[in-house]
């Protein structure tokens, strides 16, 4: 894999030329298989991807957005059944947050594994694109839209109409709470206190749609007619959190039984979390298995 930086006139031609030609209609992202690698001493975050395409038309270029704020360490293209590889130069348009890749021979009509492993050592600045706030012991890392799209922590396709299925798991240490879009499936004991938490597979849902947070809150739990519904919090807030989860099952319970509530995600998903985060837009942000607060 060779990486360029284009000249300021060659970029506007080409970056253009290849970006309008591979839309949508030429190919599509169906699987995501994420693992999340999370530190604090040092502080490391790391995103290992395997994304299944399908390419639908020839192509001898794959173009999607990756934040500035990531390094890619390693990136190769297979495709499935035969499990050749496909060699390409890499050029990263900063200015777009656009990466393509131009191939040395045409990629055929198929489904492809793109595989790349992604680094960001500078998630704790100002300066980064990912939300991480830590006051005295409280540590909190939120990778989600909700605030900006640069903040997606995987390479992702620019189409809201895109619906896709997501693996997602989280190593992290194992005094960390860590939340996704689904409830966990497993979670599993690592050298070195970590642990590595694996999510049950989303239903098909937008890019814009998936979130996680890790946090060194703790969680407070309790299951409502099938559905838990989960709180954090500081240690020294407990008390106040269990009556505010009590009002919140009431809510739920309440709206679940209403006949003519607009069916939404949080009715009728297994599991809802419910974050407050700093400097929300809005008052209320609404996601698959989660409701964010300003």
């Amino acid at each position: 894999m060779a990486i360029s930086i284009p000249t300021n006139e060659e970029s506007d031609v080409m970056w253009r030329n290849a970006l309008y030609y591979n839309s949508a209609d030429t190919i599509l992202p169906l699987h995501y298989l994420i693992r999340v690698v999370f530190r604090t001493d040092p502080p490391l975050l790391m995103s290992e991807n395997v994304i299944t395409i399908h390419i639908i038309f020839g192509t001898q270029h794959i173009n999607f957005h990756l934040s500035n704020s990531w390094i890619i360490r390693s990136m190769d293209l297979t495709q499935l059944c035969s499990k050749k590889a496909y060699g390409f130069n890499s050029t990263n348009y900063e200015k777009e947050n656009v990466v393509m890749l131009d191939f040395y021979e045409v990629l055929l009509p198929g489904v492809y594994l793109l595989r790349m492993d992604l680094i960001n050592n500078n998630f704790t600045t100002n300066s980064s694109e990912i939300s991480f706030i830590k006051e005295g012991e409280d540590m909190w890392l939120m990778a989600t839209d909700i605030q900006t799209k640069k903040q997606q922590i995987f390479p992702y396709w620019n189409n809201p109409e895109l619906r896709i299925s997501f693996d997602i798991s989280i190593n992290h240490h194992r005094q960390h709470t860590v939340l996704s879009n689904m409830p966990i499936q497993v979670s599993k004991p690592e050298p070195n206190n970590m642990t590595s938490t694996y999510f049950h597979t989303t239903p098909l849902i937008s890019m814009d749609s998936v979130a996680l947070v890790v946090t060194s809150y703790h969680r407070i739990n309790n299951v409502t007619n099938n559905k838990t519904v989960s709180m954090l919090y500081r240690p020294q807030l407990k008390s106040q959190m269990e009556f505010s989860l009590h009002i919140i099952e009431n809510i739920t319970r309440y709206l679940q039984n209403n006949s003519i509530c607009e069916k939404t995600y949080v009715l009728f998903e297994k599991k809802v979390d419910h974050v407050a985060i700093l400097d929300l837009k809005d008052q209320v942000k609404q996601k698959l298995g989660f409701v964010f607060y300003r």
